[in-house]
Order: C-alpha cells, then sequence, then structure tokens
C-alpha cells in the first residue's frame, strides 16, 4: 500500500475561523448540547456522527480539569476506550517540535535564525542555493516555499532509520529549487522534517529520543510514543479507520500504510494519552499566561505564539486574536485531534477520534459548538 502522507490538516481551524457557532443549542437535534457534561457529550458525539470513538479532556495550567471518552476502540469490536487511551496526534506534533527547537534556541546550540546553509550544508553537498538562507523560523511557519505536492513524490526507497532517511530525503528534495515564494503561507510537511533534521545535527541525537528526553519525560508524558498506537494484531489501544462507503474499516496498526513514514515524525507521527497530551498544554498554558519557570523560556513561548504570515499561523500552531487562542488539528488519515489553547481563560480543549475522514470533522464540529457556548458563557 502506498504510504499515506500526512492531510493538510488546518480544516477545522478554518471552521473556527468561519463557521457560526453562535446557533442555539438545539441545532444539532433535540439535546440541548451546550448543556450536557463533557462524558455525556462524547456519548452522544459518538452516537450522532457515527465515529468509533471520541476522547476529549478540558486543561487549565495544572492539568486536567475533565476528561471523558465514548466509543470502541475497534469499529465491530466491543472493546470500549478508556480516558488512558493512546491517540495519533497527526500535526498536533508540530506544536512539540517548534517547543523541542525552542529549547535548542534557548541553550543556543541554533538560532530562531540559523539556516539551512548553516546547520546541513556540510551534509546536503546539492543544497539548492534557494534553500541557503532559509531560516528555522520559516521552516515551522511554513513560509520557507516548499510544496509537499511536489517533493514527496522525489521520497522513494527511504533507509529504515527515521535520522538517516531524513538525511537522504532532504539530500534529494532540498537539491530541487524551492516551488513557491518565501514568505508565503504554503503547508508544508516536508519544512518540519528539515526542521527535525536541524534538531539532529545541532543537538547530536535524533529527533525521537530529543523529543522523549526534552519534552516526554520532563513533563511525565509517559504514555507518547511514535506511530500508530498499540501492537499489531491486539485491540490493546484504538485502531484508526478510514470509511469505504458507509462502513468503517479498522486499520491494524501494524499494517502497510497504518502511519506516515518514519521520516516524517516532525511533522506528525506522535500518539498519546490525552491526560498527557495535557500536560504539554497546560505547560503551553503555563508559559502563554507569564510563567518563567518552564521547559521554555518566556521569550521562547513569545516566539512560539507570534503568527509569521497573513494566514496566523505561528510556529506549530495558528494564532488567533479575540480571543487570543492558539489552535491546530492533525490527522494521518486514520485518526484526528484537535487543540483549543486560550490562554486568557486559562484553559484548553483537547478532542481526538480514531477515524480520519468527513466523520471526524462533524463529530468535531459537534464538540465545538459545545465549547463555543462554554466559551460565551464564561464572557
Amino acid at each position: 500500500m502506498t504510504p499515506r502522507h500526512l492531510a493538510p490538516a488546518l480544516t477545522l481551524v478554518a471552521l473556527l475561523g468561519c463557521a457560526d457557532h453562535t446557533h442555539s443549542p438545539t441545532d444539532a437535534g433535540t439535546v440541548d448540547i451546550a448543556a450536557l457534561p463533557l462524558e455525556e457529550l462524547v456519548t452522544y458525539t459518538v452516537d450522532t456522527a457515527d465515529v468509533p470513538s471520541v476522547a476529549a479532556a478540558l486543561v487549565d495550567h495544572t492539568g486536567v480539569t475533565s476528561i471523558a471518552a465514548a466509543g470502541v476502540r475497534r469499529a465491530g469490536d466491543a472493546v470500549p476506550v478508556t480516558v488512558d487511551d493512546q491517540y495519533h496526534l497527526g500535526s498536533n506534533t508540530k506544536a512539540m517540535t517548534a517547543a523541542l527547537a525552542a529549547t535548542a534556541v534557548d541553550e543556543g546550540a541554533l538560532s530562531w535564525t540559523s539556516t539551512l546553509g548553516e546547520v546541513l550544508g556540510g551534509e546536503l553537498t546539492e543544497l539548492d542555493e534557494g534553500y541557503l538562507d532559509v531560516t528555522l523560523v520559516e521552516l515551522l511557519s511554513h513560509t520557507a516555499g516548499i510544496d509537499d505536492a511536489t517533493v514527496i513524490p522525489l521520497i522513494e526507497a527511504l533507509d529504515d532509520d527515521p535520522s538517516t532517511a531524513r538525511r537522504e530525503s532532504l539530500g534529494v528534495v532540498l537539491a530541487v529549487p524551492p516551488q513557491g515564494p518565501r514568505g508565503t503561507f504554503r503547508y508544508s510537511n516536508v519544512g518540519y522534517v528539515a526542521a527535525g533534521r536541524m534538531l539532529e545535527v545541532a543537538l547530536g541525537d535524533s529527533w525521537e529520543r530529543l523529543l522523549t528526553a526534552r519534552l516526554f519525560e520532563p513533563l511525565q508524558m509517559r504514555s507518547c510514543g511514535f506511530g500508530p498506537p498499540g501492537e499489531p494484531g491486539v485491540v490493546d489501544q484504538p485502531w484508526g479507520h478510514e470509511v469505504l462507503g458507509r462502513r468503517l474499516r479498522p486499520i491494524d496498526p501494524g499494517a502497510d500504510g497504518a502511519d506516515n513514514a518514519p521520516v516524517l515524525g516532525p511533522a506528525g507521527t506522535v500518539h498519546c494519552a490525552l491526560g498527557d497530551w495535557a500536560r504539554f498544554a497546560a505547560m503551553m498554558l503555563r508559559g502563554l499566561e507569564g510563567s518563567t519557570d518552564e521547559l521554555v523560556s518566556a521569550a521562547g513561548f513569545a516566539e512560539l505564539r507570534a503568527p509569521r504570515s497573513e494566514d496566523g499561523y505561528a510556529l506549530g500552531w495558528v494564532a488567533r486574536e479575540d480571543p487570543i487562542q492558539l489552535v491546530h488539528d492533525g490527522s494521518n488519515t486514520h485518526f484526528y485531534s484537535l487543540a483549543i489553547l486560550t490562554p486568557g481563560t486559562d484553559e484548553a480543549l483537547l478532542v481526538a477520534t480514531n477515524v480520519g475522514s468527513p466523520r471526524a470533522e462533524a463529530a468535531l464540529e459537534l464538540v465545538l459548538t459545545w465549547y463555543a457556548a462554554r466559551q460565551a458563557e464564561s464572557e
């Protein structure tokens, strides 16, 4: 099976900006969604959107304040999901890669203006001159001129070791001139692969080990890992699903194409239980609210949240105003996740489901309706 590349994401981010979430609570049916507690909301969402499962958590600067999960790990199977189950986060990995970059900048191993030529020029001898002065910030903000549709097909046989694969694949894709103008937003997973490789070279270890040592372990995110959650052939974690007509087809985590190629790790291969993902969200809230005792410095948090283009993309997040929010969604086409951080109210919403189709969007739209009503009540 052809590997499934990361979906462009930001579908629900767009919905956040243009959809009307101010309609009456009964618009979605006879149920007053806004009045539902979180535990009932996720059950209602699974039943209404016909998805295998939904997990959701509300978070403040201390961690989880409310968490719930409903549905099954695998369609056609009776094993229920739990609040401790792991979901694939897709492109919500990007915020973690950006935070990892901030730790490298804080210690002086890199700067936000470090360039591909400075860091990777020694190993990428065919680096096109158009990429020589592309900066870390440009890669993390999708403004480096890289077009995934053009360069991902150039990546064919890759080494089994992800770090080696990143070096070899970038040697191919960055030998081709930039496909778009620098400074213009063009969503690029390959840009994050390049940023991840810069971190590997600057810090002397693989992106996977760096993220584990610098983020997962200090924040005690013990359930986090890479690739599809669970053991192949065993329903010990939620399985991803694809939609075939009206039928949900479960995807064994060991199946070919169950996830993106490991080379794309920095762009989106992390899986995590929502309670541990919440530890990262809580750290982000603390930093955005002014804490100076975090893994990232105050200056680093300021860089992470600053928009770099007219589209509002910051570093691993889309920055929105009124209210100030950082948002992102993600999918490997078999799972879907969404994060919304609202530092002004000291709250974050995390949602995940184990299907990556329009059904997932319908499910998360119901949760967004509920969350918008909650936010309106707090104003």
